[in-house]
C-alpha cells in the first residue's frame, strides 16, 4: 500500500551539503594522488626512453668509427676514450646515429617536453628533456667529478692558493681541469678557474666559460657558470675581466669579487640551480651580449 504523503520524506538540505562535503573530500584526496601518479610515470616514461636512445645511438655511432669497447649501461663517466674518433667527428656519427633510429626523438615524452641533444667533448650525445631533465646524465656526479680534476691539477704542480687560473702559464694546462667539467653541449670550454679555501685545501667554488679572455681587455664582462662544491648547485654570474701581476706574471683573470649572479638563475629556486638550467641561462645571457 503506498504511503501518504505526509510520511513521504526526501533529503534535507543538511544531509545534501554534508553528502557535497564527503564527495569533495574525496575529490580533494584522490585527484592530486591520481596526478602525481601520472606526473611520475610520465617522468620515468620520458628518462627511460631518453637512456635508450641516447645508449643505442652511442653505440651505433662507436660501431661506425670501429671501436670494440661496449657502452656501460647508466655510466656518464664512461667516455668513450677508445674510440678512434673523438670531438666533432665523434659528434657527427653520433648525431646521424641518433637521427637513424626508428623511433623519433623529438616525440618521446609524453608530457610534450621538448627533446634538444647536447653532446659531451668526447662525442657522446645526451637528450634533455626541457620539463624532466636528462637520461644518463642524472647519475652524473659534477661534485666528485670537479674534485677529481682539481686534485689533478695540484698533481701537475699547481699550488692550492687562493684560486687556480687557466690563464696562467705557470698555472696547470687547460686541458688538465676541462675534461673533468660538466661540457656545454656544443661549446667548448676555455676559460675555467678556482676560487679555494687554502687553508682548507679545498675548492669553495669553480667558474667556466666558453669565451677566451686572454685576448680581452681589463673591464670586459663575460657569462659564466659557477659551480658551488658545498651546495652542489649551478648559477650564471656575469664577471668582469681584470690584470693578475701574480708571481711576476701578467695575465687576464676573471673578477670574483666584482661579479653578479645574473637574472636567470638569481630569480630561480634552489632546486632548479640544474647544470642544464644553468647552460640554458648561460645561453641566453650570451645571447643578450651579441
Amino acid at each position: 500500500m503506498r504511503k501518504p504523503a505526509r510520511f513521504r520524506r526526501g533529503f534535507t538540505l543538511m544531509e545534501l551539503l554534508v553528502a557535497v562535503a564527503a564527495v569533495g573530500v574525496l575529490l580533494g584526496i584522490g585527484i592530486p594522488t591520481f596526478q602525481n601518479a601520472q606526473t611520475k610515470s610520465q617522468a620515468e616514461s620520458c628518462t627511460a626512453q631518453c637512456l635508450a636512445l641516447e645508449n643505442a645511438a652511442n653505440s651505433a655511432a662507436m660501431t661506425a668509427v670501429g671501436s670494440d669497447k661496449p657502452p656501460a649501461d647508466n655510466n656518464p663517466l664512461d667516455t668513450f676514450s677508445n674510440r678512434p674518433l673523438e670531438g666533432d667527428d665523434a659528434i657527427k656519427k653520433a648525431r646521424q646515429a641518433l637521427e637513424d633510429l626508428p623511433q623519433d626523438y623529438l616525440t618521446i615524452c609524453p608530457s610534450g617536453g621538448d627533446i634538444a641533444v647536447y653532446p659531451d667533448l668526447s662525442g657522446n650525445i645526451h637528450l634533455v628533456c626541457s620539463i624532466h631533465g636528462q637520461g644518463v646524465m642524472q647519475y652524473f656526479d659534477p661534485t666528485r667529478s670537479i674534485r677529481d680534476g682539481f686534485d689533478k691539477v695540484v698533481a701537475n704542480g699547481a699550488n692550492v692558493s687562493a684560486r687556480i687560473d687557466s690563464t696562467s702559464t705557470l698555472g696547470p694546462n687547460i686541458n688538465i681541469m676541462f675534461p673533468y667539467l660538466p661540457s656545454y653541449g656544443s661549446h667548448n670550454i676555455a676559460t675555467w678557474a678556482t676560487k679555494n679555501d687554502s687553508s682548507a685545501k679545498k675548492i669553495q667554488y669553480v667558474v667556466w666559460s666558453d669565451i677566451d679572455i686572454k685576448t680581452l681587455k681589463k673591464g670586459d664582462v663575460i657569462p659564466v657558470m659557477r659551480f658551488n662544491i658545498d651546495s652542489n648547485t649551478y648559477e650564471v654570474w656575469e664577471m668582469p675581466v681584470k690584470i693578475s701581476t701574480d708571481n711576476n706574471e701578467v695575465y687576464n683573470v676573471l673578477d670574483f669579487d666584482r661579479g653578479k649572479e645574473c637574472k636567470q638563475s638569481s630569480q630561480a629556486d634552489k632546486a632548479d640551480l640544474t647544470f642544464f638550467n644553468a647552460m640554458r641561462w648561460y645561453d641566453e645571457v650570451k645571447s643578450t651580449k651579441g
